[in-house]
């Protein structure tokens, strides 16, 4: 069982490291850096530093890029909403009107066929 565990480990830090390779490779440099030139330490150090802030300012710039977008859209589903609703609104009354029309229709054909069939049954 230890060395399923063991194995299991294992492939998780692999698969951190081929994610994060950099990290370890950065901790190095620093290392050999600080032993081999002091002060260079320092200045690797800030350099690091300075672009994990300037990565931190990007992403804040992306997300609030994102939330506008997202803003956005919901802005325009919205308004797409309310023309649909008013088109659709506007659909049924002219069904309505449609049925209307053809009931008329309906009616006159009605009277059409009874003054026809009067016609025939008389003579007229």
């Amino acid at each position: 069982m230890s060395l399923l565990l063991i194995k299991k480990w294992g492939t998780k830090a692999w698969l951190w490291l081929k994610h994060n390779w950099y990290i370890p490779l950065s901790l190095l440099a620093i290392g050999v850096s600080y032993i081999l030139f002091k002060e260079k330490a320092e200045s690797l150090m800030k350099a690091l530093m300075e672009n994990r802030e300037g990565y931190k300012e990007q992403a804040k710039k992306v997300d609030e890029i994102h939330d506008k977008q997202i803003s956005e859209r919901n802005k325009h589903i919205a308004d797409t909403s309310k023309k649909l609703k008013k088109l659709d609104v506007a659909h049924k009354e002219n069904l309505k009107k449609i049925e209307n029309k053809k009931g008329d229709l309906v009616e006159d054909l009605k009277t059409k066929d009874l003054a026809s069939e009067l016609d025939k049954e008389f003579d007229l």
